[in-house]
């Protein structure tokens, strides 16, 4: 029988101790597993158990574009899309916290890009990421609604976009059509990398899942590429040939 050759690693559908997704390694990433396998999305040590329980699907989902300065300027500087404050060290603080409490290692954390959650597609991510538009499409289909939309400034340089999506809700703020349309035209674009990060429960319950987008190419790349997906609410992607000559 095949074996099914992944041009990127996954991690365990599973929940762990900490009622987040698991962070091991899955079977099919880890070799030696069957394409045919009815659990090779499992790690080694889920497969032991009979039954063992899903992560859990988020409540939010946060797409994170970060831009360079010259989209900085180009997009955001005169736009109407809300634009906040970030005081870095209470963002490290916090996370440091959250850490503490679900048990997560906090050594890779850093004020801009420490997530505690589980990284769906390992610490590589995903590399040489196409058109996102379907993306979208299937996260709405799921009942994911874009609430609330704003941007601040990165102490590296730059700035980062945040779309937040909620499971069947209202938006919360305005989404203004400037907003809309650059998140349209994001969805449009490839990008160097993207990483998801599902999120433990957070100390309301609730999970968020990150969706980080990184080093944008504007429509005119002819790379093959990789198209993350949601369908049916579990993470996936597939490879895809570029159509463009």
């Amino acid at each position: 029988m095949s074996k099914l050759q992944l041009p990127f690693k996954f991690a365990c559908v599973r929940s762990d101790r900490t009622g987040g997704r698991c962070q091991n390694l899955a079977m099919i990433s880890a070799g030696g597993v069957d394409c045919a396998t009815e659990r090779w999305h499992d790690c080694i040590g889920h497969l032991k158990e009979e039954d063992p329980p899903m992560a859990p699907m988020p409540e939010w989902m946060l797409f994170q574009f970060i831009l360079g300065w010259k989209a900085q300027e180009k997009y955001l500087e005169d736009s109407d899309i809300f634009k906040v404050e970030r005081n870095e060290q209470a963002q490290l603080a916090k996370r440091l916290a959250d850490a503490a409490r679900t048990g997560r290692d906090p050594r890779h954390l850093d004020p801009e890009r420490g997530y505690n959650g589980c990284p769906v597609f390992m610490k590589e991510g995903l590399k040489e990421v196409g058109s996102i538009h379907l993306l979208r499409l299937e996260i709405e289909a799921l009942g994911y609604r874009l609430v609330n939309q704003h941007w601040y400034e990165r102490a590296s340089g730059g700035a980062t976009l945040v779309c937040g999506f909620r499971k069947n809700a209202e938006p919360q703020f305005p989404v203004t059509q400037q907003g809309k349309d650059l998140f349209g035209l994001l969805l449009q674009d490839g990008w160097l990398n993207a990483h998801i990060h599902a999120n433990p429960p957070d100390e309301n319950g609730q999970v968020v899942h990150s969706i980080e987008f990184v080093g944008r190419r504007e429509r005119s790349a002819k790379k093959n590429h990789i198209i993350p997906q949601f369908a049916e609410g579990v993470w996936w992607a597939e490879a895809r040939e570029s159509s463009r000559k």
